[in-house]
């Protein structure tokens, strides 16, 4: 069962990271934002610059970042780049844009636009770090209506997989937001002991993921209305979506009530029938904030205005050997997989044709 293959993925983690600290010396430049100098201008024999956005524009791909609350809105189109950072709670890079932030043209950017870091190409890694959007979430949503339903461009991702990217690993990260924190939208993605933050479908998209030993934080927003962890939307010819594997789903303080965020519920962007969102909770450890239903239903428009309702029960959505005050019995919308269905969701699978196994450009 996927249970012991967890083990298996610790193993070739640590060695993969053996691996990587052998080379880690061989970066080829570093970003500090203390740095004054000349961009480029050698320090400790590295090429040194005050900003990640100019080590990317003189295509270093191997970038060393000091601690440091980086402001910038990053879009990393050069392959297999690799950004480490010094300490994943003082390496920082952080923007504030939101879907409604009007962009050249006067026009709201959109969620996908308001992302803080965009990676679209392959190859992509990150250790150490915080990818974060600090828009004022908690002000805006006090100035709308309390019920989420009728709260409005809101979304602010801090980090988003499009395009070309593919085979995406990070490690160590975190991920801070409040709704849509994080859209993985692209290819497959790894994320290996990182934390991802948010309150309102804070990790989703169409991407194969697999979320590790990951902590999963739920938020309190200035208003009382429920949680909601993922949102996948998951393609019709994709047998997996996400899978959170050995992962806790935490509170972010005590005063987040008990059975008051959901697991997720099933996207299809603009309605879009070719879609059938996949995710799975296996061997997770759940705090009291998970509400006994587990899933919920999600509404959406088409371009022609129809409006749809999808139900959790009508996409893939499940779980396996969960425990703690917030795992709960099977009922409608709350599946609980057999341990022979629990078998099909493991790691190579979920990730295929992408074998971490093999692959040590990952740390």
């Amino acid at each position: 069962m996927l249970i012991s293959k967890s083990i298996n993925l610790s193993e070739i983690m640590l060695l993969c990271y053996n691996r990587f600290m052998e080379d880690r010396y061989t970066f080829q430049a570093c970003v500090d934002a203390s740095f004054n100098g000349k961009p480029g201008e050698l320090r400790n024999a590295l090429p040194c610059f005050s900003t990640i956005e100019e080590a990317l524009s003189h295509t270093y791909t191997k970038i060393l970042i000091r601690n440091g609350t980086y402001r910038e809105k990053l879009t990393i189109t050069l392959p297999d780049v690799h950004l480490e950072g010094t300490d994943c709670t003082k390496t920082i890079i952080v923007f504030d844009d939101c879907h409604n932030t009007s962009g050249k043209n006067g026009v709201p950017i959109g969620t996908s636009g308001s992302a803080t870091c965009t990676i679209q190409s392959p190859n992509f890694s990150a250790t150490n770090i915080t990818f974060a959007n600090d828009f004022d979430y908690p002000r805006h949503a006090r100035s709308q209506s309390g019920d989420v339903k009728k709260q409005s461009g809101l979304q602010a991702v801090a980090l988003r997989t499009i395009a070309e990217s593919d085979r995406t690993y990070f490690s160590f990260c975190r991920f801070i937001g409040w709704q849509d924190t994080l859209l993985l939208d692209a290819g497959s993605a790894l994320l290996h002991k990182c934390t991802i933050a948010g309150h309102i479908d804070y990790i989703f998209g169409s991407s194969n993921a697999v979320f590790s030993q990951c902590n999963i934080i739920s938020r309190k927003p200035p208003e009382p209305n429920e949680g909601i962890i993922c949102a996948p939307s998951t393609w019709n010819s994709n047998k997996f979506g996400f899978l959170f594997d050995h992962c806790i789903l935490a509170k972010e303080n005590a005063s987040i009530k008990s059975n008051s965020v959901w697991l997720g519920r099933p996207w299809h962007p603009q309605g879009d029938p070719e879609r059938n969102p996949s995710a799975c909770f296996v061997a997770c450890l759940m705090d009291n904030h998970i509400k006994k239903d587990g899933w919920t239903l999600m509404h959406s428009r088409a371009k022609n205005g129809i409006k749809t309702t999808w139900y959790p029960w009508d996409a893939r959505l499940s779980e396996f050997g969960t425990s703690g005050p917030g795992a709960a019995a099977a009922n409608k919308s709350r599946m609980i997989l057999s341990p022979h269905q629990s078998d099909e969701w493991n790691i190579n699978a979920v990730l295929a044709p992408w074998d971490i196994f093999k692959d040590y450009r990952i740390q």
